[in-house]
């Protein structure tokens, strides 16, 4: 039920700062309490983000009045971070900026005060700043996880006027280039991190591989070049496609939907979707088990079909951002072989319609290099899928490239989990393409029993190339002796 601002603004006249936080508690945790009944019938993570996020505008807009009734008085009260995009889930915090102007930091600090003894008799973790419109604009060009929680601010109560122009001069101070290319960074740097690779079997939602932080990153992209509102403006300017957008969309709603669950399940800003909560937080979510596969089983499945697809965006989105392909730069590819050519970093097709066996010497090509696969070429392959028949999975030419990515000198696996992540490698093989996202519960798998396979094709590449010679020498005094490595790569493979 939506509250009765003018009621509470009375009730609030006669209620002393100090029986405030009392008050503001009784109020929050019954309408919390029916959010969080209502998730559980409807089950939209995104619904009950953005209630909670709009039930804590409510509040705080009221009892800002209570404690700052001048709204003109040349202070501003903004909510930045995910409360700033209007996404807050149950138990994640709150972050608030107080704007002020320089003669007023202190004044503002105790008008704060009063505000945030409120929020934390209520239980709730904040996070606050009080910043002048000169140190705003500072921020721009310091730490980039102050500058991207920055780009959501969103004013909640005050100064509409001091607000503007803070976040304006804030948005002139960004170096754009620099900020992208370190969050791009940033987040080659988390992915990189054990907890948080590709297709672990207890992922976290959080700051996973291509999990709500990895589009949050594209949308501080966004942000950070254009004054978009939705993913939906990133089409408008170019930067995405239209079923990307979608995409995206829809995978955070899946994704949040998660997150909420598991705040709720655990009681806590939990993020790590564990064997222990799997069961409970798959029936929470509505799943029930369709034989062969488990509850559990399908929603880590879900799970991965997901962040596959928002890192399939990723990399589009930031092919565009580096090098936007169009016809003419196909075909001003420097050429490395029939169908197939370079620009920058990137392989590329050079013919409009390639054959499907230049599917395979395309990521043949690129580990041989050290390139990486266009977006658009990634897009071409995974659009004509249906042309892959048994007469093109005989195709001599496709296995011979297969075999030369799976044995090669070059480390296949990044490749192999592209070719995985478009369709390609469980067409190609449709015995690999069942056990795609699979889960097996134990202690020695870590990750889906595609992932597994391939971690087990990059160690065997690593000893025969000599990198694990000392940590296996008698492994890799045995190696040479084979006579037909191949045959070795392919059973493990298989």
């Amino acid at each position: 039920m939506p509250l009765d601002r003018r009621a509470l603004t009375e009730r609030l006249r006669e209620t002393s700062p100090q029986a405030a936080g009392a008050l503001f508690t009784s109020l929050y945790r019954p309408e919390m309490a029916a959010l969080l009944e209502d998730f559980q019938r409807h089950r939209r993570g995104d619904l009950l983000a953005r209630r909670r996020a709009a039930l804590m505008d409510s509040l705080l807009r009221i009892f800002a009045g209570r404690f700052w009734p001048d709204a003109s008085d040349g202070m501003a009260l903004a909510a930045t971070g995910g409360y700033g995009r209007g996404q807050l889930a149950p138990h994640s915090d709150l972050d608030l900026l107080m704007l002020a102007p320089s003669r007023s930091e202190a004044e503002a600090q105790e008008t704060l005060s009063p505000l945030l003894a409120c929020l934390w008799d209520a239980g709730l973790k904040v996070g606050h700043a009080v910043r002048t419109p000169q140190e705003l604009a500072e921020a721009a060009t310091g730490e980039t996880v102050t500058a991207s929680c920055l780009l959501d601010a969103r004013l909640l109560y005050g100064h509409g006027g001091l607000f503007a122009t803070s976040v304006h001069g804030f948005l002139q101070a960004l170096p754009k280039a620099g900020f992208i290319a370190a969050k791009r960074q940033e987040q080659k740097v988390r992915q990189a991190a054990p907890a948080n690779a590709p297709y672990r079997v207890e992922p976290n939602v959080k700051e996973g591989y291509g999990g709500l932080r990895d589009i949050q990153t594209l949308w501080w992209i966004g942000k950070a070049l254009h004054p978009i509102q939705s993913f939906d403006d990133l089409v408008s300017y170019g930067l995405l496609a239209s079923r990307d957008a979608i995409t995206l969309q829809q995978a955070e709603r899946y994704l949040l939907s998660l997150r909420c669950a598991l705040h709720v399940l655990r009681g806590k800003a939990e993020e790590k979707i564990s064997f222990a909560v799997q069961p409970e937080l798959a029936s929470f979510l509505g799943y029930r088990n369709r034989p062969p596969l488990k509850d559990m089983e399908r929603l880590i499945r879900h799970y991965h079909h997901h962040v596959r697809q928002v890192a399939d965006v990723t990399r589009r989105l930031y092919a565009t951002l580096d090098a936007p392909a169009r016809p003419a730069a196909m075909q001003a590819a420097a050429p490395l072989m029939k169908g197939l050519g370079r620009t920058g970093n990137y392989i590329v097709f050079t013919e409009p319609e390639p054959a499907t066996a230049t599917w395979f010497q395309l990521f043949a090509l690129a580990a041989r290099h050290g390139l990486e696969p266009h977006p658009n070429a990634l897009e071409t392959i995974r659009a004509g899928l249906s042309r892959l028949d048994d007469k093109g999975r005989a195709e001599p030419a496709a296995n011979q490239a297969f075999v030369e990515l799976l044995s090669g000198k070059a480390n296949p696996v990044r490749m192999l989990e592209l070719m995985t992540d478009i369709g390609l490698l469980g067409a190609f093989i449709p015995d690999y393409g069942k056990v795609v996202g699979l889960m097996q519960y134990d202690l020695n798998h870590v990750y889906t029993v595609d992932e597994h396979t391939l971690h087990a094709i990059g160690w065997l590449n690593r000893l025969a190339s000599g990198e694990l010679a000392q940590m296996f020498p008698r492994a890799h005094a045995v190696l040479p002796q084979i006579s037909n490595p191949v045959l070795l790569f392919l059973a493990v493979f298989l």
